[in-house]
């Protein structure tokens, strides 16, 4: 974002007519085209984004935007240009993106950079500052000495080291002063780099705890909480706000003692040298499984893999994998259908990695002897996409003779959005929701009242626990998002 006298940028312009889900081509089978693919995160700031250029421009502030798209076909990038009120660098101009991409270190999108007239950086964290400033009354968005952690820049927790006082996130009074005491500290720093024209090492925060958690009274429609008609809730957890982090969901069915688990789930790969200080500081069981990677397992079995390294990308979580029982029949399904690129596919092992972002978490595919068994404790994988998507792609299930489990449906929460999904099964059985992406936005805010409705039904159900003499270990099922 910048003003600009550069040369060779592309003019807003209509896509043209766009392909719909399904449609064939002479000797290809019918795949999701690339416009349902793009990453829901780059749309979410898309929309935003727009509504903050019109009110910046009325402002009569001078400045431009120039898009560098990272899209992986020239009609996909046309179709996605088409959105946007401002420039872009040409899609054929390959050799201009990637020497902007280099100049600037852009290892994820979205990213939104703020320059001066000059041309020098005035903030990296662009995307961050148009999400929490919707009136854009503090553009062009200085650096702040602190900042309130949020669900929209909890991401930066990721990028370096950060300095975060927690208070109580229900005393505004608490929050103001804790501001005051670091102030100093952050803009002594802060000067001390910026005389020698480098960045600040640190960033500083002050933060409340910040969780989602939802209680229904009667079971899922679409089936969300398994096979049961009874009182259920769900608690989100993740290492960043649910709009570009992988997110786990923790489902708890009241009445329900235990689950058995299958061969379906084998595990999820997390980056994070904090998560294997943190299981050995609590004397967590560790597997080590070679080249700094150790197995460990949540209180219901599940395995997670820790790797004792900071992470590649924004969200530690690399990868989930799912066992299937034919790797071409199962790629088929994921890439031909539902659109997912192949970062990898390993013949000798039997091994496939898929993903719909470079910077996103990724599936992995791995085949097994036999059949791929399910049992009581399955969860199933989430997806985002534009709600106008969701009839489409089930359009294609049915003509494709594909298995839908739920038909496109509305879900209530109370006193939160209403979001429509359609839930697939892929030939090993595997469940796959796809959720309309306007409504989930609103839906997957961050609740500040989450973290205490939490603790008030963990300390509920201890107490009814102790004086039924059953087991306080709360039994879960894992929903992947």
């Amino acid at each position: 974002m910048r003003s600009t006298s550069s040369v060779g940028l592309a003019e807003p312009a209509s896509a043209g007519r766009r392909l719909g889900l399904g449609q064939e081509k002479a000797g290809r089978r019918p795949k999701a085209p690339i416009h349902f693919l793009q990453c829901p995160p780059c749309r979410s700031l898309t929309r935003v984004l727009v509504e903050s250029y019109r009110k910046i421009k009325e402002a009569g502030q001078k400045f431009e935007i120039i898009f560098v798209s990272a899209d992986r076909s020239e009609d996909s990038f046309k179709q996605y240009f088409s959105e946007m009120p401002w420039l872009a660098v040409p899609y054929t101009d390959e050799a201009r993106r990637s020497r902007l991409n280099r100049l600037y270190g852009i290892q994820g999108i979205p990213t939104l950079i703020v320059l001066d007239p000059q041309g020098e950086v005035i903030t990296r964290q662009g995307r961050v500052e148009v999400l929490n400033d919707e009136d854009c009354r503090g553009f062009p968005w200085h650096p702040k000495p602190v900042l309130e952690l949020s669900d929209s820049n909890a991401v930066q927790l990721n990028e370096g080291p950060c300095l975060v006082l927690f208070v109580d996130s229900e005393d505004d009074g608490e929050s103001e002063a804790a501001k005051q005491l670091i102030q100093p500290i952050a803009e002594k720093i802060i000067a001390k780099y910026k005389a020698k024209e480098e960045e600040a090492p640190l960033l500083f925060f002050v933060a409340g705890e910040i969780l989602r958690h939802e209680e229904f009274q009667d079971g899922c429609k679409a089936a969300c909480n398994g096979p049961y008609d009874g009182k259920w809730s769900k608690t989100m957890v993740g290492y960043g706000p649910e709009d570009d982090h992988f997110v786990t969901e923790l489902t708890y069915n009241y009445g329900i003692g235990s689950y058995q688990l299958g061969n379906d789930f084998l595990g999820i790969t997390v980056a994070s040298r904090q998560a294997v200080s943190n299981a050995r500081k609590l004397k967590w069981p560790l597997s080590e499984m070679g080249d700094g990677v150790f197995e460990t397992k949540a209180p219901g079995g599940y395995k997670f893999y820790l790797q004792d390294c900071s992470p590649p990308q924004s969200d530690p979580v690399l990868k989930v994998t799912l066992a299937v029982s034919d790797l071409q029949k199962s790629l088929n399904y994921w890439s031909n259908l539902l659109g997912m690129k192949i970062y990898e596919e390993d013949e000798k092992k039997q091994r496939a990695l898929l993903g719909y972002a470079d910077n996103q978490c990724k599936l992995e595919l791995r085949a097994i002897p036999g059949k791929v068994d399910h049992a009581t404790g399955f969860g199933r994988i989430a997806f985002s996409c534009p709600q106008k998507e969701l009839s489409d792609l089930e359009d294609l299930m049915k003509r494709e003779n594909q298995k839908i489990l739920t038909p496109l449906v509305s879900l209530d929460t109370p006193g939160k959005a209403t979001v429509q999904v359609i839930i697939l099964a892929d030939p090993d059985g595997h469940e796959i929701c796809f959720v309309g992406d306007e409504a989930f936005r609103e839906l997957s805010k961050v609740d500040p009242e989450g973290n205490k409705l939490l603790d008030d039904r963990l300390n509920f159900r201890r107490s009814v626990s102790l004086t039924s003499s059953q087991s306080v270990i709360l039994p879960q099922l894992l929903c992947f998002c």
